[in-house]
């Protein structure tokens, strides 16, 4: 059987000050949500953004890329989410768990990383609600590859209210606590039963799933939240370089295990060209970071590798002189939080942006 994730409740003695009260979690497009699965040996990034959200209903954009380790058992890139539409979001009791790129466009009538209106109010209200979950069950194997769709089940029955939680998670690169409504039920597909845990964001406005469980065999849970270019992220960023002369570049995303930029890190390498353009008299450092996983002098390749993908995207895509630029793999070395959770592996990896100053 696999390594299950660590409690939900995370470790948080870690720094003072290493987390704060939550911000409000607004739906809005552009928004990235960041989860991590618990089965595949490294738990790559899995990287949605909140491409379409209007009066029509909802889409997202999600792009992963696995490890090598995983590779020959799993499928990995970018496929277009399944559409939501409003009526499924407000009334819906079936969900998705995983939705595949062949069903870009399907119109799947269920809602997909997210309780409906009607089934978050029932649960909240009524401490209970009928629930339809489509998952691949565990005999069929735990992979991320479109052939298996066909082998997807409906798993019925009813979830119940287990309590309000707290969730530790990143918004925009700071460490947060965020409210979660916990539901669980053991549901049934003719002869397979299992048991479903739940973790909504206690919020009737947003409803995001922000981690599952399915028995001991998967793991879904969101690490970080980022709004590039939606919430005044480059002004703040602009602030921290003009005040400290050092800012976490939130909103890059790479494969795992790998120097592979993903195509969700545009607005926040976006964002610091245009500050480095608006000032010209900077130069930076890029500092690439990771978490403990793996040894030292891969870890420390891997974080300059990192950092020169970033550097190499702003001189070659946004004209950024590279002379400006300088770049450093720190790999392990300085943490800025707890390694043996997973939200804290989460915060150290990470890409820094330091001004001579």
């Amino acid at each position: 059987m696999l390594r299950p994730f660590a409690c939900m409740t995370a470790i948080l003695s870690v720094l003072p000050g290493a987390w704060a009260a939550a911000p409000s979690i607004r739906l809005q497009e552009g928004m990235i949500v960041t989860s991590v699965v618990s089965y595949l040996t490294h738990s790559p990034d899995l990287v949605q953004l909140l491409k379409h959200l209007g009066a029509d209903g909802l889409q997202w954009e999600t792009e992963s890329q696995i490890s090598t380790t995983d590779e020959q058992r799993n499928s990995s890139g970018y496929a277009k989410g399944a559409f939501t539409r409003t009526e499924d979001l407000q009334t819906s009791h079936r969900l998705f768990l995983r939705v595949f790129a062949d069903e870009s466009e399907a119109r799947v009538g269920a809602t997909t990383g997210m309780a409906s209106s009607e089934v978050f109010a029932e649960l909240r209200n009524k401490g209970e609600t009928a629930i339809d979950v489509i998952e691949i069950p565990p005999e069929k194997g735990n992979v991320y590859d479109p052939t298996v769709v066909a082998q997807r089940k409906n798993f019925r029955g009813t979830l119940v209210r287990v309590g309000s939680e707290t969730m530790r998670i990143l918004v925009d690169g700071v460490a947060v606590l965020v409210p979660v409504l916990h539901a669980k039920g053991t549901l049934k597909a003719r002869e397979l039963v299992h048991t479903f845990d739940f973790w909504w964001l206690d919020d009737p406005a947003a409803r995001l799933l922000m981690h599952y469980r399915f028995e001991d065999y998967t793991e879904h849970r969101v690490v970080r939240i980022d709004y590039p270019g939606v919430r005044g992220a480059e002004a703040a960023l602009t602030t921290n370089l003009a005040k400290t002369c050092r800012a976490e570049l939130s909103g890059v995303y790479f494969a795992s295990g790998s120097a592979q930029l993903l195509s969700a890190s545009r607005p926040a390498l976006e964002s610091i060209a245009d500050i480095l353009k608006k000032h010209p008299d900077w130069k930076i450092t890029i500092e690439g970071h990771t978490d403990n996983v793996g040894n030292d002098v891969a870890n420390l390749t891997l974080s300059r590798n990192r950092a020169a993908a970033v550097k190499d995207y702003m001189t070659s895509r946004e004209a950024v002189d590279a002379s400006r630029i300088k770049i450093e793999g720190v790999g392990r070395n300085r943490p800025i939080d707890n390694n043996e959770t997973i939200e804290g592996r989460a915060h150290n990896r990470r890409v820094e942006v330091a001004r001579a100053c």
